[in-house]
């Protein structure tokens, strides 16, 4: 027999569940002012905790749950992205090609990139994409290294990017050819005075054009780096601003490249030179449509599989893989590679499933924007009809678990927490907090969760504490009561 137990009083919602009591200080310091709501039940079940389920709220990155869902249904979870390297024109007897050399642009999110243990390396591409060239004899090229970006069309940033996003590599614009993770690193030297201005140093890989002017100082009060990259795209004059503790060592910040696919050409026409290939042309980028059935393939280099690219989107949050994966829907679906297109088809999918748009609007993939809304009564929702889904296993697979691979990024919300079985997605923003997805009770039962918060002002750990305690207190529901201890009198009258 099941008892209930609701109570209301000022500072504190609490609820006793077949032994677990669920508390969640709703007029503590933490919480005070804010707008939150909780919900949480068994999947196709009751209800467990309901706290403002309709409420409207930005949730971050739980807009991550929705594109990669989507992108799972609609290409399936075995779906890799192709780069093709073409050349047109003819060679003659002294090895010059008379033409040009294409880098065909697939939406590849992980081009080059580290973030997958098996995917290959910027450079081992690059070696590939050379010795393909070499292999046809080929020692001069008159003419251009041309990166085609044709596969995606209007903004490369979502509309609502925040200016203070841009230049940073959580910002970068997504593109039909992307390298590198978007990204390159900026090194400020050592400054061992205070309120001291931290010069720049060098950088990581080599961007041509970039200048950077540094406003960076250090601050005898902070005990991290607060570097921020202010630059919109296609602008190769950066700005550096923050602040760094006094210390002897360099400070390191990840940048947003200006042009992605002018970055990957020019990498490319780098490599060709150092391999004594004269090229006379230059390395630039074409929007337009090219007819390659009169051009030869030269290579073709693949993604990884689509679950390994939505591991890493669930996983570390990664927001250029999502916002990529966003546009690659919408050409799967359409042929229009725009985020707009991509927000149509995200919206259709989860109309499909009884009609959870109502109370949803998102302005990107990955949930950067502000602008975004959800209520966690449609998370729970869809999260309840991922589970009916032939490729769930997959999608609850890719999610964040204490245990897990990526555990070092829960280290602050659950260091001093059992390991529940638990798989969900974080989000963060400043002043927004949220965890989704499903943890099991006592009994393997599963249940569904999320939780959200707006404009709290104290830290995050504080907000991680909260969702913390209730995920405690769920995954213990269905507990038995611990014994009931003997007095110690009546033990020693047994023995006597």
């Amino acid at each position: 027999m099941r008892t209930t137990f609701l109570t209301f009083i000022i500072l504190c919602f609490s609820l006793t569940l077949h032994g677990a009591e669920i508390k969640v200080p709703l007029q503590s310091e933490a919480l005070k002012n804010t707008s939150y709501s909780f919900y949480a039940k068994y999947v196709d079940g009751e209800d467990i905790l309901t706290i403002n389920p309709e409420l409207r709220l930005t949730p971050g990155s739980l807009i991550k749950l929705f594109t990669t869902a989507a992108a799972i249904e609609y290409m399936g979870p075995e779906h890799k992205f192709k780069t093709e390297i073409y050349f047109d024109g003819k060679k003659n007897i002294f090895g010059t090609l008379k033409g040009n050399v294409y880098i065909k642009g697939g939406g590849d999110p992980s081009l080059g990139s580290n973030r997958i243990k098996t995917n290959p390396s910027m450079e081992e591409i690059l070696d590939f994409w050379a010795s393909r060239i070499e292999s046809q004899e080929i020692k001069k090229i008159d003419g251009d290294i041309i990166a085609d970006v044709s596969l995606f069309s209007g903004n490369n940033l979502p509309p609502k990017t925040a200016w203070e996003d841009m230049g940073n590599y959580f910002g970068a614009t997504s593109e039909a050819l992307n390298f590198n993770d978007n990204m390159f690193t900026l090194r400020f030297k050592p400054q061992p005075q205070k309120l001291s201005l931290v010069e720049f140093d060098s950088m990581s890989p080599q961007v041509e054009r970039i200048s950077v002017k540094s406003y960076v100082v250090t601050d005898p009060f902070s005990s991290s780096d607060e570097i921020y990259i202010f630059a919109a795209p296609g602008q190769f004059e950066l700005i550096a601003r923050g602040t760094v503790p006094i210390k002897t060592t360099a400070s390191y910040v990840y940048a947003s490249l200006p042009d992605p696919p002018l970055f990957t050409a020019q990498q490319f026409k780098n490599e060709l030179l150092k391999r004594g290939i004269k090229i006379t042309g230059r390395a630039r980028v074409s929007y337009g449509n090219f007819n390659y059935t009169d051009k030869t393939l030269l290579a073709s280099s693949y993604s990884p599989a689509l679950f390994e690219i939505i591991n890493i989107i669930n996983k570390k949050s990664f927001n250029l893989y999502s916002e990529v994966l966003l546009k690659n829907i919408a050409v799967f679906n359409t042929g229009i590679g725009s985020t707009e297109q991509g927000i149509i088809e995200v919206e259709n999918f989860l109309r499909a499933q009884n009609n959870l748009t109502d109370n949803f609007k998102i302005y990107d993939g990955s949930g950067l924007s502000r602008n975004s809304f959800v209520n966690t009564k449609t998370v729970i929702t869809f999260l309840e009809n991922m589970t009916k889904k032939p490729y769930f296993e997959i999608f609850y697979n890719s999610l964040l678990t204490p245990a897990g691979e990526e555990k070092h990024r829960l280290k602050n919300a659950f260091s001093n927490s059992p390991a529940f079985d638990l798989h969900m997605k974080t989000g963060f923003l400043t002043g927004v907090r949220s965890y989704s997805g499903y943890i099991k009770d006592c009994n393997g039962k599963m249940i569904t969760f999320s939780f959200i918060v707006n404009n709290y002002t104290v830290t995050t750990n504080e907000i991680n504490k909260i969702f913390e305690d209730i995920l405690s207190s769920l995954s213990n529901i269905g507990r038995p009561p611990p014994a009931t201890k003997k007095a110690a009198g009546n033990i020693k009258k047994q023995t006597s």
